[in-house]
């Protein structure tokens, strides 16, 4: 029986590690078992296939069970690999959820678990088990660079981050060993262990680590925004609203107040459901509000004039500033969003303006 001429002990480790993570799994369904948060679900599912996919490799045997036995390779679990890698970008989308994560990153995020949820479907009717594993590794390599681009790009803002990008190095790494194995770009040795095997422990220190300094974010992200409407609130001293009673003056003053003194439009974690919770009215009434008295179409566009007036000043007084410090200074969530902005209402960019201002840079 070729199974006896791999190495026991070997063998014995990827057995317990299949052990192991049922237990895993079953104690996070037990800990968080009246929870709903898709952070967790996404986790759930991760280990859920990915243990299906061990027990698949364990029973059919892959290259590091049966290393003498070519016909094996062909015996691939290709779609719990698929459903596995897609229930881990689901985890990353909601992780990064409270970030300041680009409307671009997050589209190719959820766009790749559709695919992936595809992928996994077709690959289940293709006979050629040795193109869907190629399918499967080349999928692989470009949701991990996705994943660690959409990162970096908000790891400066977004601080948990940076301890799921540490996670995450061994686990990419790993797949991308197993990759180039079964690409046969590695020769065979008894020492290469299954990336299954390196991933576990990461995903596991992803779960204890990552996750509670997220909730640490977000809780403090909360608790401040809250502090902040409950501070504007006392400061303007608003009464509560009776229905049908003219709301226009105090609202045109107190919206002045919030804009031109406290200068609240600089924090750009406060939405239109923030403000029209510190002035006391719907979302709906301080649209049509901002609409009647400076015919401009919505809130947003009536804080953003405000936020490119403050851009301009900097640009004047400020050479020192880059374009996404200026950005994030004025208010705006991003560098793209403040030239949108400031196209939209100067009928010109940021740059051309700095230009008309200094002639003499060119």
């Amino acid at each position: 029986m070729e199974y006896q001429k791999g190495n026991y002990y070997r063998n014995l480790l990827i057995l317990f590690l299949l052990v192991l993570s049922l237990f895993i799994i079953l104690l996070i369904g037990f800990i968080y078992r009246q929870t709903l948060d898709p952070v967790y679900l996404s986790i759930m599912g991760f280990l859920v296939f990915i243990t299906l996919e061990g027990w698949v490799c364990f029973a059919n045997g892959y290259k590091y069970l049966w290393p003498n036995v070519p016909q094996f390779q062909n015996i691939t679990p290709t779609l719990f690999a698929f459903f596995a890698l897609a229930c881990s970008v689901c985890f990353m989308v909601q992780f990064l959820s409270p970030s300041a994560l680009h409307k671009i990153f997050r589209f190719l995020l959820f766009g790749t678990v559709i695919v992936i949820v595809c992928l996994a479907i077709l690959s289940s009717f293709v006979l050629d088990r040795a193109l869907v594993v190629k399918i499967f590794s080349w999928t692989f390599i470009f949701v991990s660079a996705l994943v660690l681009i959409s990162t970096f790009s908000i790891i400066k803002s977004f601080s948990p981050a940076r301890k799921i990008i540490l996670c995450m190095i061994p686990i990419i790494g790993s797949g991308l060993i197993t990759i180039l194995y079964y690409l046969d770009l590695l020769k065979y040795n008894e020492y290469y262990v299954h990336a299954y095997l390196l991933s576990l422990p990461s995903i596991y220190i992803v779960i204890t680590v990552s996750l509670r300094d997220r909730e640490k974010f977000v809780k403090r992200k909360f608790l401040s925004r809250a502090y902040d409407i409950r501070q504007m609130q006392e400061k303007l001293n608003l009464p509560v609203q009776v229905v049908g009673q003219n709301k226009t003056p105090s609202l045109q003053f107190s919206l002045d107040h919030l804009l031109r003194v406290e200068r609240i439009f600089k924090n750009p974690e406060l939405s239109k459901k923030d403000f029209a919770e510190i002035l006391r009215i719907a979302p709906n009434d301080l649209d049509r509000f901002v609409q009647e008295f400076s015919n401009l179409q919505s809130f947003e566009i009536y804080i953003n004039l405000y936020r490119v007036e403050e851009a301009k000043h900097l640009l004047k007084t400020r050479k020192d500033l880059k374009s996404s410090e200026i950005a994030h200074r004025s208010g705006f969530a991003s560098g793209r969003e403040m030239e949108k902005s400031f196209k939209t209402l100067t009928g010109m960019t940021s740059s051309e303006y700095k230009l008309m201002l200094f002639p003499d840079s060119i």
